[in-house]
């Protein structure tokens, strides 16, 4: 599902910082581009052994974003990452990379939890937290990386999309059943959203700048 999701999350991304005086390359424009210099290294995967050439992939890399820096006036690549996060479970809702979202019995029925059967042993909470901590949960967020054409990062921001797991009245965790945590738009929105807030808002929003969206997300 990566190119859907990946669709999905640049449509909102384009329209926030095209809304904020940033001028954007679509990722299709990079995927064209990268695909044409990977042929020029003969591929970056040794056909016998299926590893893959560092150096190519590294120069490939290199030539992909000064191609874009020389014909299309790019200043920076945003890449987008989903990630695997911790959501602190607090008892009525759990927080996660500036989201906050209620604790619901999904509909298959599960029955609700009670405080005392969502304590986890040697769990690691925010510093201060441990009194109101009581559990952890797997979460997705969505992140964002500028960085300029030597991959020397300039911004990194974060928002949270949806809880993948719940835990049951055992403590046990099990995932959750669809729909699928991308179908909801709304939070999808919200969380590129969140993600760019610090960009779209500081002094690098104030003057125009041009973007190239990064091929691909990377599931961590």
């Amino acid at each position: 599902m990566a190119d859907t999701i990946r669709s999905l999350f640049e449509q909102d991304i384009r329209f926030t910082l095209l809304a904020h005086g940033f001028n954007t390359v679509s990722g299709s424009v990079y995927d064209a581009v990268r695909t044409a210099h990977i042929l020029d290294v003969d591929g970056l995967f040794d056909p016998v052994t299926g590893q893959r050439y560092d150096d190519r992939t590294m120069l490939v890399e290199r030539r992909t974003r000064q191609t874009l820096i020389d014909e299309h006036g790019v200043d920076g690549f945003l890449v987008q990452e989903i990630w695997n996060a911790p959501a602190y479970d607090s008892g009525q809702a759990a927080e996660w990379d500036v989201t906050r979202q209620g604790l619901i019995v999904p509909e298959d029925g599960a029955p609700e939890r009670g405080p005392e059967t969502r304590i986890l042993d040697g769990i690691a909470c925010p510093a201060g937290d441990a009194g109101r901590c009581v559990g952890v949960l797997r979460a997705l967020s969505f992140m964002v990386r500028l960085e300029n054409s030597f991959g020397a990062m300039l911004y990194t921001g974060r928002g949270g999309i949806e809880f993948w797991e719940l835990l049951d009245d055992a403590g046990e965790s099990y995932l959750l059943s669809p729909p699928h945590p991308f179908d909801r738009a709304e939070r999808n929105r919200e969380a590129a959203t969140l993600a760019l807030a610090q960009l779209v808002q500081g002094s690098i929003s104030d003057r125009k700048s041009s973007a190239s969206a990064a091929s691909g997300f990377r599931f961590k």
